[in-house]
Parts: structure tokens; C-alpha cells; sequence
């Protein structure tokens, strides 16, 4: 009766896994072919996205739906900024897109400028801080996750999260200080 049981959950949590790629595969493609530019490239780091995601399916596929979908495409992004650095292809100009990033609403072209160009600036400023710092940076602020999400996902305290999250705000408002563009 154990073996039964056991097969009923893996087949449950097989089941879950399939479900979460054919809901993710998309967006993930998507969010990686914005950091390699190359389908090829994007597709190995979808592929090794959901390695990962398999590796913590745990901690995964007990998050909501729309979570396991936005963690999802993060660890997509991060594994194709991790090609991109293997392959010697890290360039800001690479690596300046991060999703949801757009101008305000409004008819002024040169706000609509002014306001991506910070966009960008802003990203390229994410995308060098350590992974250790960027991504619980990301799950909050990009992808609305709570402290206790974050930690239960990346297998660390809460108050380590709520560290890491306020030592990549203090990297940003560093790097902002030195371009000068503080007020």
C-alpha cells in the first residue's frame, strides 16, 4: 500500500511539473530570448530552467500559480544571463531588458524617453548586483513575493531574505549615488 501511495504522489507531482512547463514554457522562452537575443540560446536556458525547477520542485509547486509562473521565468532570465556570461557574450547592451519595465502613460515623447532610458539604467544596475543579492531583489520587487515566499523558495531564514533584499537596495542606491543621479 506504501508503493502505491508513493507512485500516486509522483505521478500527482509529474502531473504538476508538466502542467507548470506547458503554462511557463512561453513566458520563459520569452524572458530568456530578451537576455540571449539568440532562440538557440534561449531555449538551453528554458531547458535549464526547469532542470532547476525540477531540482526544487518542493519549494516550487507548493507556491500559487501565477508565483510558480513568475519564479519560473526568473530562474529562465538568470540561467540565460548565466549562458551569456559563460559564453563571453556579457554586455550591457545584452543584458539591458527586464520585463515589466515601461514608460509612464502620457503623450510626451521625451518623458516616455527620459523615463525608459532610466528603465534601462535601472536594470543593467539589478543585473550586475551578485545573483546572491539580485535575485531575492527580483522575487520582491519584480514579482511581489513575500519575505517568507522568498526564503522558503531559495531555503533561507526569513530575516536572511529581508537582509539580502536591503543589501541590494543599498548596492542600487550606491550605484545611483555614483552617476549622479541622486538629487
Amino acid at each position: 500500500m506504501t508503493k502505491a501511495r508513493t507512485y500516486s504522489a509522483e505521478t500527482e507531482e509529474s502531473r504538476s511539473l508538466a502542467g507548470l512547463y506547458e503554462r511557463a514554457k512561453q513566458r520563459c522562452y520569452r524572458a530568456a530570448l530578451a537576455v540571449t537575443r539568440s532562440p538557440q540560446l534561449a531555449e538551453n536556458a528554458v531547458q535549464e530552467a526547469f532542470v532547476a525547477v525540477i531540482r526544487h520542485r518542493e519549494k516550487i509547486l507548493c507556491l500559487p500559480g501565477n508565483k510558480q509562473l513568475s519564479l519560473a521565468a526568473v530562474i529562465a532570465k538568470n540561467k540565460a544571463v548565466d549562458i551569456m556570461r559563460s559564453e563571453g557574450r556579457h554586455k550591457a547592451e545584452d543584458l539591458d531588458a527586464l520585463e515589466n519595465i515601461s514608460a509612464p502613460d502620457g503623450d510626451d515623447p521625451a518623458r516616455k524617453a527620459e523615463s525608459r532610458e532610466a528603465g534601462e539604467r535601472l536594470a543593467r544596475m539589478i543585473k550586475a548586483l551578485p545573483e546572491i543579492y539580485a535575485g531575492p531583489f527580483e522575487m520582491r520587487y519584480m514579482y511581489d513575493m513575500s519575505d517568507a515566499e522568498i526564503a522558503s523558495l531559495l531555503g533561507i531564514t526569513r530575516k536572511l531574505a529581508v537582509k539580502r533584499i536591503s543589501r541590494a537596495r543599498a548596492m542600487l542606491w550606491e550605484s545611483l549615488d555614483k552617476e549622479g543621479e541622486l538629487v
